[in-house]
């Protein structure tokens, strides 16, 4: 099992997490809005701006590199990720993992942080027979009204077992901002960068990375990023808007700049298991 697919699964897993906050006008959630000082004309518009929002995609996600974002407190999450191509240069030879994780902390005031346990043997005669354990810290923060970011730190196979063990701990920090779709512009974006341990020379070497993300309807979205020496695109899905199922369709290496094209397939499902702080 290779240390990307890891990426893979954290990559989608806070996205996801993201449809959980609103959506609506930013001024709903400022700790200053006051609805009575509003005049009916100012309550009509605002109305009127919800309505409208309602119609647009919501949701966007970068497949493929780490993101700033955390998982909210409370909000829990499992993860399948597939690929026909178990490490890059080599022969095909199909792989997958699973993850779970949970959020934990407040990103919003304070860190948050979001354990992922990964189970990397999915073979049924041996499944969690080997795995790895990694920390996802996360600071939210208003970049302007109309922009969220955040700041994350990542770090990879602080435990290991079975043929995991022979992992190294690793680590990434990233910065996210994502904008939600309004009337001046349609559609969410979400935008990403960072610079991690073992992303460029087949893993053996630190590097850059950097992505972008578009929500085009409320079912489907696009990306493409760069993690170190390859260029990720994905297609990705909800099915259910109204459900926490994200379903993602990408090729690794598009170019083939490393000769390591491959299918990436994900599966992610969340679930809210506490109110918001």
């Amino acid at each position: 099992m290779q240390r990307w697919i890891s990426i893979l699964l954290i990559s989608l897993l806070p996205s996801l997490a993201m449809a959980q906050d609103g959506v609506g006008p930013p001024s709903l959630s400022s700790p200053d809005f006051d609805p009575s000082t509003l005049s009916d004309q100012e309550i009509l518009d605002l109305l009127r701006q919800i309505e409208t929002r309602r119609d647009y995609p919501q949701r966007t996600v970068i497949m493929g590199i780490p993101s700033g974002f955390g998982a909210p407190r409370g909000f829990g999450f499992v993860s399948f990720a597939a690929t026909d191509r178990r490490e890059r240069g080599r022969p095909k030879d199909f792989d997958a993992s699973i993850a779970l994780g949970y959020g934990l902390g407040n990103a919003q005031t304070a860190i948050g942080v979001t354990p992922v346990i990964e189970i990397t043997s999915t073979t049924p005669s041996h499944f969690g027979s080997s795995g790895r354990v990694g920390l996802h810290f996360s600071r939210n923060f208003s970049l302007e009204e109309i922009w969220q970011g955040a700041a994350g730190l990542g770090l990879q196979n602080l435990l290991t077992w079975g043929d995991s063990s022979v992992l190294d701990p690793e680590w990434n920090l990233s910065f996210s901002s994502v904008r939600r779709a309004d009337e001046n512009l349609g559609l969410p974006i979400l935008v990403s960068a960072g610079y991690g341990s073992g992303v460029s020379r087949f893993g053996s070497d630190p590097g850059f990375y950097g992505g972008i993300g578009v929500g085009i309807h409320k079912n489907f979205g696009l990306s493409i990023a760069w993690y170190g020496d390859e260029a990720i695109t994905g297609v990705n899905f909800w099915p259910f808007p109204e459900k926490n199922l994200l379903i993602n369709l990408g090729i690794g290496d598009t170019f083939n700049n490393v000769s390591g094209r491959r299918i990436l397939l994900t599966v992610t499902l969340g679930k809210r298991f506490a109110r918001r702080p």
